[in-house]
């Protein structure tokens, strides 16, 4: 432990003096999805307009507050992210208004990526094509499934039509840049499935997908499911070879996989994503959005009426605002970055924070080097093995 503290005597924070990423949070949703424990509530017209309107002001908050008008004011964003909830199920005007007082705080990249998270039951061509006007360039649809059976037992409304129907909108309001999402090891779902699920994906030409592995999530209404024996419980051997066989079909497909659960032709990675995965800053706005300003990560009250009681007020909406020390962050910057395929270059993170990375895993993981669970290349890059990304906890636990 001593000669791991000598480590970070001359730690300092990275310059931070790359663009930024914004990420505004949408909570609402027409229903809730059974495996679903993010921040949501039911959509209503009057909660939506109040809104928009709280958002806009604690923007102007942040904003007006000294130490992150200097630092923020005109910063360089080439990302916004609208996520959610479900954000296309809200007026147009929503966005509008939205990227119009970003734009105007900010200094927006002339190729800044936007992406507004789409469901396909929430969508038409008119939206599409004044969402395409006001800025936004990439549409992520959340699809899951495209087998109606599965997508029933989901509690998702829309249809395998749906899909096919908002992939054609997308596409005809002129949106080059489309992402589609599925889960994999749904309770019932087989291998046989599951392909069907892909191919039929793979028909519609997404240039990025993200594949995700079903978790059951507390206070999810799947967890209950389980629990009283509605539902099996997940079977992680059997989600290992869905994953497996996913992992073989995209590649065949001409899609290279550069993080654990996305996959993308050539030139069209999520950059927002890559703000996690890559140690750098993002702002974050509304009911339960997060965000990291360099030497702070804050989460603003998920609970609609907390946070609009906050912004009414003129008060923070920070549910939590916690220092970050150099120390805490590079931890986080190597656990975000082991998620990556490409790994960690380890010469370039001791650069940023002025610790001898390399020392940091070898004192602290090193035997886990030797069990296989991780693994460091001739250049100095730091990655996980197959081993390491089916039990992250036990590389990761020794870094609390």
């Amino acid at each position: 432990m001593q000669e791991l503290d000598k480590l970070f005597k001359e730690a300092k924070y990275p310059d931070n003096d790359e663009a930024i990423g914004i990420y505004i949070h949408v909570p609402f949703c027409k229903s809730r999805c059974n495996y679903c424990d993010f921040v949501s509530t039911l959509h209503n017209e009057e909660n939506e307009a109040k809104y928009a309107n709280a958002v806009k002001r604690e923007l102007e908050w942040y904003l007006e507050k000294t130490e992150f008008e200097e630092k923020f004011h005109d910063a360089q964003v080439d990302t916004l992210y609208f996520g959610g909830g479900t954000p296309s199920i809200l007026n147009s005007d929503f966005f509008e208004k939205i990227i119009d007082i970003c734009r105007s705080s900010f200094n927006f990249d002339p190729n800044i990526e936007v992406t507004v998270e789409i469901n396909p039951d929430s969508i038409d061509l008119s939206k599409l094509l004044k969402l395409k006007s006001f800025g936004v360039n990439r549409a992520s649809l959340g699809t899951q499934s495209l087998d109606n059976g599965e997508l029933k037992k989901m509690n998702r409304i829309h249809t395998e039509e749906n899909v096919i129907q908002a992939v054609e909108a997308i596409r005809e309001a002129g949106f080059e840049n489309l992402s589609m999402d599925l889960i994999t090891g749904y309770p019932g779902q087989t291998v046989e499935s599951m392909t069907s699920n892909l191919n039929k994906a793979l028909s519609l030409k997404p240039d990025h997908t993200s594949i995700y592995r079903l978790e059951i999530k507390p206070g999810s209404y799947l967890e209950y499911q389980v629990e009283v024996g509605e539902v099996a419980p997940i079977n992680e051997q059997l989600i290992e070879i869905f994953y497996k066989t996913v992992c073989e079909i995209l590649k065949e497909n001409g899609y290279e996989r550069y993080e654990m659960s996305s996959f993308t032709r050539p030139g069209f990675a999520c950059q927002h994503n890559l703000k996690f995965w890559k140690d750098k800053v993002f702002l974050g706005f509304g009911a339960g959005a997060q965000g990291m300003t360099g030497s702070t990560r804050y989460a603003n009250f998920a609970d609609l009426g907390s946070y609009f009681d906050a912004i009414e007020c003129g008060q923070s909406p920070y549910v939590s605002n916690k220092k970050m020390s150099p120390e805490t962050r590079f931890k986080v910057a190597l656990i975000m970055g082991s998620y990556l395929i490409e790994g960690v270059d380890l010469n370039l993170l001791s650069s940023r924070y002025n610790v001898d990375a390399l020392s940091f895993i070898e004192n602290s993981v090193g035997d886990l080097i030797d069990e296989g669970y991780i693994e460091i290349s001739n250049d100095n890059v730091f990655n996980l093995t197959s081993l390491g990304r089916s039990d992250l906890n036990k590389v990761f636990s020794k870094w609390a």
